[in-house]
């Protein structure tokens, strides 16, 4: 996992629904100084412009590394615990 520093700060945005909240998720995110914040419950919809304004250089970031990461490794699952290095 990537660390949060001063230079490099980490912001998790997370859906609040009970049923999305784990504690060994908030335990590393503390762990590591991810700061984390939780949308309210059932709210998502409401988010929406930020999913086209923000998300969507994400989700074009990830396709494109995800692509690469394929490429060079025919055959292989990307494991979880890889995620932020690809990103990274």
């Amino acid at each position: 996992m990537m660390r949060s520093s001063p230079e490099n700060p980490i912001l998790l945005i997370y859906d609040g629904h009970s049923s999305h909240v784990d504690l060994s998720l908030m335990e590393t995110a503390v762990k590591n100084n991810v700061t984390i914040l939780l949308l309210p419950p059932h709210t998502s919809h409401l988010f929406q412009p930020m999913n086209l304004a923000v998300f969507k250089l994400v989700k074009s970031t990830w396709d494109q590394r995800l692509c690469n990461w394929s490429r060079h490794h025919q055959g292989q699952k990307l494991l979880k615990s890889e995620l932020s290095k690809l990103m990274g």
